[in-house]
């Protein structure tokens, strides 16, 4: 006998036989210049590798000063996929991933940097890890 899922479980979409799979926590502080991009690009390979997949993607403002929080709300409303936590003054990247953590709805996550500093290749990379070995805790 299988236990349900909890709701906070289930994927935000339209398609609600879907379980969430997988969080991407990107922190953002004073990005402006390229997170638009960098949410296109992970938008476009979420899409393409994993189309079958509910997936998400936290974004983190961590108290930006210039214009990312707006960039990163204006996603938020473009992609049904995206949510966005915004923190009023600047509390550094580990508590902006402490606090991915906690809101994130995925059965796996993956962090990644705003500036794309690792391709987005590695997220199929360390999926297919979580997938070949379900005990992994961390890659």
């Amino acid at each position: 006998m299988t236990t349900p899922l909890p709701a906070d479980k289930l994927a935000c979409s339209a398609d609600l036989s879907k379980v969430l799979e997988l969080t991407i926590i990107i922190p953002c502080y004073n990005e402006e210049a390229g997170i638009l991009n960098t949410i296109e690009t992970v938008q476009q390979y979420l899409s393409h590798r994993f189309p079958e997949l509910a997936t998400e993607m936290l974004l983190i403002n961590d108290g930006s000063t210039d214009g990312t929080l707006a960039i990163l709300q204006k996603a938020q409303e473009q992609y049904p996929n995206i949510r966005v936590i915004s923190f009023p003054s600047n509390k550094g990247r580990g508590e902006a991933i402490k606090q991915g953590i906690r809101s994130s709805h995925g059965r796996y996550l993956i962090m990644l940097d705003a500036d794309l500093t690792y391709d987005v290749e590695h997220i199929g990379e360390i999926f297919q890890v979580f997938q070949q070995e379900p005990k992994t805790d961390v890659v």
